[in-house]
């Protein structure tokens, strides 16, 4: 993920108006926590003992072909929706498996109708089409709708930061508006349906958003 702010995303950050982070400020004792393992340069790679060393439920997330980051979460609301924050105050917000909303890049995700039906299982999508809207903000807004099926290709090993995992591997087949489609993967706990990995297309032009969760939310 490039971690570098565009000049409208700065803005926004300093009035605190990126998806529920007001008072999240890099001098409050949770940037501090966050920006600490960074603050004398560029970061380091991480593992699973910085992950768990620190207070945060936290994930890895990067685009394809670009350096790994860690992200922690700074806000859960009640509909289920978690808002995952890097040192440099991007914000990726997560309805369940779905990315929902991503602020900071150089083309926002803005919304995603995915957060109005509730916290989605996985589990109960193959062989079901789901349409959906999302809003887009370069130099202005642009609403495109999608098509999405699933299919389940079964369970599968997967090591995330040398922890090892039995998934369920499913797929999620991308139409929008008559474009080139393209193919989503999210591999889920079958027992409860958590997903710990995805590799998702956020945003249509650009490259595959990967995610893995190192330490999980606990309500």
């Amino acid at each position: 993920m490039d971690i570098k702010l565009t000049r409208r995303a700065s803005l926004l950050a300093s009035f605190g108006l990126l998806s529920g982070c007001a008072g999240f400020f890099k001098r409050s004792a949770f940037w501090g926590t966050v920006a600490a393992p960074f603050a004398k340069g560029p970061p380091a790679p991480f593992g699973r003992a910085q992950a768990e060393a620190l207070p945060y439920a936290s994930m890895a997330a990067w685009f394809e072909g670009a350096p790994r980051n860690l992200l922690v979460l700074g806000d859960a609301s009640a509909s289920g929706r978690l808002t995952w924050y890097s040192p440099t105050r991007q914000a990726i917000t997560t309805n369940g498996p779905f990315v929902v909303q991503a602020i900071g890049l150089d083309i926002d995700l803005r919304s995603s109708t995915l957060a109005d039906i509730g916290v989605p299982d996985l589990r109960a999508l193959p062989g079901k089409t789901i349409r959906h809207q999302a809003r887009f903000d370069a130099d202005g807004s642009v609403d495109l709708t999608f098509r999405s099926t699933f299919r389940s290709e079964g369970e599968v090993d997967i090591d995330i930061y040398d922890r090892h995992y039995r998934l369920l591997d499913i797929r999620e087949k991308v139409w929008s508006e008559g474009r080139e489609r393209y193919e989503n993967r999210y591999w889920v706990d079958p027992a409860t349906g958590y997903c710990w990995k995805s590799r998702q297309r956020i945003i249509p032009t650009s490259p595959d958003l990967h995610i893995e969760i190192l330490k999980p939310y606990q309500t």
